[in-house]
């Protein structure tokens, strides 16, 4: 198994690794949500969904919180709440949080939950689960959900992929990390590739602690430092490497 972010990367790597060997073919490279959908298709009826669910994108997901919202705050301004809500809704999902955990969580933590914000969240999965629909952030959830509870999903695809490698990981969230580390704990074959350096998505949910902390949850991991760069001249290196020397948390590297 290899994962990324984009299809274009996976296009990319695809390529590559069938340059090097034709039997890649046989492994599962793509992106995290589509590997969590085709994942959640096979088995669906685990979760009480059928395998048909649709998969809602941004403008669905905008239409069904309207459609909530416009009754459970009849008075408030309908486009700013619902700015307010998707905001909320993809920070906890991303922090691997569910619906069952979100009051808990609002007890714990007021000051990052919006008003209503935990009724909202209830209802929109209501609403999902009404409409056999997932949004993308649920196609990462809803696996990890069933790897943390289901025995039977997680003994098939964790015995199915034998050696793992993720790309960009510093690009990685809460909920995807958990989900990587469920399919590496039988066969702990894990290769990631990545630079804190490069962490820039913080903004919607990557957690750079993630590659920062890599060798402090797994302690037997091997780093390979790659530290030619192929792409600038030696001033912008030079630069680059003293201007981010100040950030307080990252891995030692030379450029």
């Amino acid at each position: 198994l290899a994962v990324t972010f984009t299809n274009k990367a996976a296009e990319e790597m695809r390529h590559r690794a069938e340059a090097m060997n034709p039997l890649t073919r046989r492994a599962t490279i793509t992106t995290f949500h589509s590997a969590s959908a085709r994942w959640l298709r096979e088995f669906a009826s685990e979760l009480g969904h059928d395998s048909n669910f649709s998969i809602y994108d941004a403008q669905d997901s905008t239409r069904a919180l309207k459609q909530i919202l416009k009754q459970s705050h009849p008075k408030g301004d309908l486009p700013t709440l619902v700015n307010e809500m998707k905001s909320f809704l993809h920070s906890v999902k991303t922090a691997g949080i569910f619906v069952s955990e979100i009051e808990d969580f609002a007890m714990n933590n007021p000051q990052l939950v919006p008003a209503g914000g935990v009724n909202v969240y209830r209802l929109y999965q209501e609403f999902l689960a009404q409409c056999n629909a997932m949004d993308f952030n649920d196609l990462l959830l809803n696996l990890l959900l069933l790897l943390r509870k289901n025995e039977k999903v997680y003994s098939i695809l964790s015995q199915r992929y034998q050696f793992i490698m993720v790309d960009e990981f510093q690009d990685t969230n809460r909920t995807q990390f958990e989900i990587i580390q469920r399919l590496a704990a039988r066969h702990q074959n894990l290769m990631v590739v990545g630079d804190d350096d490069q962490s820039i998505y913080s903004w919607r949910g990557a957690t750079p602690s993630n590659i920062i902390d890599f060798e402090r949850t797994y302690p037997t991991a091997t780093r390979i430092a790659l530290e030619e760069n192929y792409r600038c001249t030696g001033n912008i290196v030079a630069a680059a490497s003293k201007l981010v020397a100040h950030n307080k948390r990252r891995a030692p590297k030379t450029l």
